[in-house]
């Protein structure tokens, strides 16, 4: 009985890790081909259109739901709801606005952005759970700092999205059509404003709350944590 523990945690740990490689690839993948486009094609233009990017990218972006679900369960300590706004914001956008309209001219710096991002959260995450000391300081720094300005090309760009497709948004069909069991209808571009509205507010409290472990991982350490770094 007293070994179930030490096995649950070595099981779960054997998941992070698995979990925390897989991203940190499929995002490097994403990465590798968004620059090479942008080489081709310059640093706006609707990269979306481009069959194994945007492959790429749903195969991935919808893998993060695992993110959310490892908070639940509590394999991670994460709470949930960090996790929660932030991949259900990208899931949004990838199959509800860029896979609706394609076009979008901007997509190519919010890929950039979305996986930048994303690969270097996933190789800080890499080397922690993984324990590695060569270059790890540098993807520490990477992590809490890179995010300054990644986040906002990425939200502003995931906005926009939404915006430049609004007349084709506006021709999908009904989300929710009458009668049904909570009387009540509702048009797909009304679900859109109201992912529009409310994502200000998220992305507000995700860069305040990176901002706030930015002081908190970047901060001096203070002298006896640094002798003991030293001496560890």
């Amino acid at each position: 009985v007293k070994k179930m523990p030490v096995k649950a945690s070595g099981f779960k740990k054997v998941l992070v890790n698995l979990n925390n490689i897989t991203q940190a690839v499929g995002w490097a993948v994403v990465l590798v081909l968004a620059v090479i486009d942008i080489l081709e094609k310059g640093l706006i233009h609707p990269m979306y259109k481009n069959p194994q990017i945007a492959t790429a990218l749903k195969i991935i972006q919808t893998l993060q739901i695992t993110e959310i679900l490892f908070a639940v369960v509590r394999i991670t300590p994460t709470n949930f709801l960090n996790p929660l706004m932030q991949v259900f914001s990208r899931v949004f956008i990838v199959y509800g606005s860029l896979d609706l309209y394609p076009d979008f001219d901007k997509a190519s710096l919010l890929i950039f952005a979305w996986s930048m991002a994303d690969f270097i959260r996933w190789t800080h995450y890499s080397y922690v759970s993984f324990d590695l000391k060569l270059g790890r300081g540098f993807w520490h720094w990477m992590r809490y700092s890179s995010f300054i300005i990644l986040y906002p090309i990425g939200y502003s760009c995931e906005s926009l999205s939404l915006w430049d497709a609004r007349h084709v948004l506006e021709k999908v069909p009904t989300v929710l059509e009458m009668p049904n069991m909570i009387n009540f209808e509702m048009e797909y571009r009304l679900w859109c404003w109201i992912y529009f509205v409310c994502s200000l507010p998220s992305f507000f409290h995700l860069y305040t709350y990176m901002l706030a472990q930015r002081s908190k991982n970047l901060a001096p350490k203070k002298k006896e944590e640094q002798i003991k770094h030293l001496k560890s």
